[in-house]
């Protein structure tokens, strides 16, 4: 008889107080149906789930969903290093260029400080190269400068921003950043050609982009901190009453939790992808949550990426019983890894920064009406904060690591702490009496 169907009509048949099929009895039958039927035994499976869900409930029928992915999901080759996709963009500008910059990758990559050389972040550099590897294409196709004059940087600046062009056109915010970047580059590959011409253009650039802000941030993302708060822990409910636990009420309460932590923790994308369970955030006691965040995950100079680390107790009851939920009853159903934020796609391996802003974004618009990536949260977070807390902006500057002059430099690291503790709470005594923003 069909194996299948035997254990269908099993499942069907059993109460609620008989003991559910374990793993290695469930691995061994749809290892079997494959062998059998192929990909069909995948359908056959989530339907076994399903039935056997209405039996004994969707946490009890969780480890079906466990089953299934080791199964289907193989495991992805490991993401390529920051530093490595740096040496491929180089490779791409012209050959007399690529010395001084591959030169600048390695020492940044080792480290090591040397008087009157500079010291790049792989996003920078990476940026960098990028920049000037458009400039590159643009300089061939129209016959100008590969070394730019002012007029050859100004008629790029003026071709990015030209909306019918084939780029589509740009922000003058994002031109007035690629002609610095260009800039930028060019110190280090021809140090003896600068050029006032040049220097100028680039400043009535970012001058220009200032005065015209930046298109992709719009007060009707500032939905205030709560709301995003609340949204977040809406999603882990919703999960939690999925009819089935699999990967599915697992992404949602993931979601939710990214929502909820990156208000409580509003650092950046990058940072927030850092995080590992017992690593670099865990539970200090019931109500308490420890996050440790390396430097290098920081967004500080690259000489400064060997430094000391963000860190951070503070008190957050509600948002330690949802994190130590994912951990007992969701996060195992992505693979047996650490990270908090697994991929979908790529067992063991964590979602990128990129991904967690496309995320949040797509989460916002869906349930908001707004796209609100992650970084937009710090915007939020501080809003509410510099409205709300005893410090006001003070507080802002150090719950969000701002360290512009005037707006905590003379901060120590406790006052941080204390701000941040402070808005916990805010958030979460909140959270069922929204308030709007004065905008």
């Amino acid at each position: 008889m069909n194996p299948h169907l035997v254990m269908l009509a099993a499942i069907r048949s059993a109460e609620p107080s008989q003991a559910v099929p374990g793993l290695s009895e469930l691995s061994i039958h749809l290892k079997e149906r494959i062998a059998s039927v192929g990909d069909t035994a995948f359908q056959e499976f989530a339907y076994l789930q399903q039935m056997a869900a209405e039996t004994w409930g969707a946490e009890r029928t969780s480890h079906f969903a466990i089953v299934l992915r080791k199964a289907r999901v193989a495991p992805k080759a490991t993401k390529v290093s920051r530093w490595k996709k740096v040496g491929t963009a180089i490779e791409r500008l012209p050959a007399d260029w690529r010395p001084a910059l591959r030169s600048i990758a390695e020492r940044s990559e080792a480290g090591e400080s040397t008087k009157g050389l500079p010291i790049w972040s792989s996003e920078y550099l990476g940026a960098v190269t990028t920049a000037l590897c458009r400039y590159v294409d643009f300089a061939t196709r129209h016959a100008v400068a590969l070394v730019p004059a002012g007029s050859d940087l100004h008629q790029y600046a003026v071709w990015l921003t030209d909306p019918a062009n084939e780029e589509h056109g740009v922000s003058f915010r994002a031109a007035g950043d690629y002609v610095s970047r260009i800039k930028a580059g060019l110190s280090i590959i021809v140090p003896s050609a600068g050029s006032p011409a040049r220097d100028f253009v680039v400043r009535y650039w970012r001058e220009k982009g200032k005065a015209n802000g930046t298109p992709t941030k719009v007060g009707e993302q500032l939905v205030g901190a709560v709301t995003i708060y609340d949204l977040g822990f809406l999603l882990m409910e919703n999960a939690r009453n999925a009819r089935m636990r699999g990967i599915s009420a697992a992404t949602t309460f993931r979601n939710g939790l990214i929502l909820a932590l990156g208000i409580a923790l509003p650092q950046r994308a990058r940072a927030i992808s850092a995080l590992e369970l017992g690593a670099t955030i865990w539970v200090e006691q019931p109500d308490r949550l420890h996050v440790r965040i390396p430097a290098r995950m920081l967004k500080v100079p690259e000489d400064q990426k060997n430094g000391d680390p963000f860190d951070m107790v503070w008190h957050n009851p509600r948002l330690v019983s949802a994190l130590d939920e994912y951990r007992r009853c969701f996060r195992p159903l992505f693979d047996s890894g650490a990270c908090l934020f697994p991929s979908i796609h790529a067992p063991d391996q964590a979602i990128s920064e990129k991904r967690i802003g496309k995320v949040t974004g797509d989460i916002t618009e869906r349930n908001l009406g707004i796209r609100i990536p992650i970084h937009r949260f710090r915007d939020n977070a501080g809003t509410d904060a510099a409205e709300n807390l005893v410090g006001g902006r003070l507080a802002t500057a150090t719950l969000l690591g701002h360290t512009d002059i005037g707006t905590g430099d003379h901060y120590d690291h406790s006052k941080g702490i204390n701000a941040s503790a402070e808005f916990a709470q805010f958030i979460d005594c909140r959270r069922s009496i929204p308030t709007d923003l004065v905008l």
